[in-house]
C-alpha cells in the first residue's frame, strides 16, 4: 500500500507541474498569436554544428506575423542577407556587454553567444531594429530537432533538386550530409533557409494545430527551443520554463557547462 500511495503522489506531483505550465502557456498564447493586435517575430534557425551557447550558429531567419490566431510567413532568408554590424563600438548597452564578454555581439551568426536567452532574444531584435526599423515583438531560436518533430507533423519536403527530407533525415542532413552535398557556403546557406520556409508553409497548410503545439512542446521541454517576448508579463511567465532560456538569477553557486565553435569550421 505504501508504494502505492509513493507512486501515485509522484505521479500526481508531475500531473500538477504539467497543468500549471499549460495553464500558464494558455494565458500568454492569446496575446502572442495577436488576439490583441499583430505580433512579429523574428525567427533564428539554429544549426547545431558549428555550436553556440544556445545551440547552434544562426545561419537562416523567418519573420512571421500572427494575427488573431493566424500566422503569415513574412520572410526568409540567410546570414548572408543580413548586414554585419559589428565594429569597434557596439551600438547599444546589451550589445556591449556582449561584446565584452565573449568579443562579438553584433555579428549575426555569433549574436547568440550568451546562454541567457532574454539577452540573445533583445540582442537580435535590437539589432534587426537598428537596421530595418519596426517593432520586434519577441525572438524564437530552433533548431534541426525542432524541424525534426514539426516534419513529424507535416510530413517530408523535397528540396529543389530532389532529395527528400523527413523527420528521421532532417537531423544528420542539417549537421554533417548538407557539407558534403552542399560544400559551396552560400548554396549551403540558402538550403537550410528554403528547408524552414517549406517546412512553416507545410506546418500552416496541415491545419493540425493540436500536434503541432505539442511538437512546440515537446521542443521547449527539451531544451531545442526558445521563446523571448518583449512583453514584460509574457516574459516573466517565459522564464519560469525552460523554453525562456533564463539563467538562474538566485545568489547561489551555479555552474552550466557551454561548447562554442569560434573557429568557423
Amino acid at each position: 500500500v505504501g508504494d502505492g500511495v509513493d507512486e501515485a503522489r509522484e505521479k500526481v506531483g508531475k500531473l500538477a507541474g504539467a497543468l500549471d505550465a499549460a495553464d500558464e502557456a494558455l494565458t500568454v498564447a492569446p496575446a502572442m498569436l495577436g488576439s490583441d493586435g499583430p505580433r512579429r517575430y523574428f525567427v533564428a534557425v539554429q544549426n547545431n554544428a558549428e555550436a553556440r551557447a544556445t545551440g547552434g550558429l544562426i545561419g537562416a531567419f523567418a519573420l512571421v506575423t500572427t494575427d488573431r490566431g493566424r500566422i503569415v510567413l513574412d520572410r526568409t532568408g540567410t546570414d548572408d542577407e543580413l548586414p554585419v554590424l559589428d565594429g569597434p563600438v557596439p551600438s547599444h548597452p546589451l550589445a556591449a556587454l556582449i561584446w565584452r564578454r565573449y568579443g562579438s555581439s553584433q555579428v549575426w551568426y555569433s549574436a547568440n553567444l550568451t546562454p541567457n536567452f532574454p539577452d540573445v532574444g533583445r540582442n537580435l531584435s535590437q539589432m534587426w531594429v537598428e537596421d530595418n526599423g519596426g517593432v520586434i515583438d519577441g525572438v524564437l531560436a530552433l533548431d534541426p530537432l525542432v524541424i525534426s518533430e514539426l516534419l513529424r507533423v507535416a510530413g517530408p519536403v523535397t528540396l529543389a533538386d530532389g532529395l527528400k527530407i523527413t523527420a528521421d533525415s532532417v537531423v544528420d542532413f542539417v549537421g554533417r550530409d548538407e557539407y558534403v552535398r552542399y560544400p559551396h557556403v552560400p548554396t549551403r546557406k540558402k538550403i537550410l533557409s528554403t528547408l524552414a520556409e517549406q517546412i512553416f508553409e507545410r506546418v500552416v497548410e496541415s491545419g493540425d494545430s493540436v500536434r503541432t503545439l505539442q511538437a512546440f512542446a515537446r521542443s521547449g521541454q527539451s531544451g531545442h527551443l526558445f521563446l523571448w517576448s518583449r512583453v514584460a508579463g509574457e516574459q516573466r511567465i517565459l522564464g519560469r520554463h525552460l523554453i525562456g532560456g533564463t539563467l538562474p538569477r538566485e545568489d547561489i553557486p551555479y555552474l552550466q557547462v557551454l561548447t562554442q565553435n569560434r573557429g568557423g569550421n
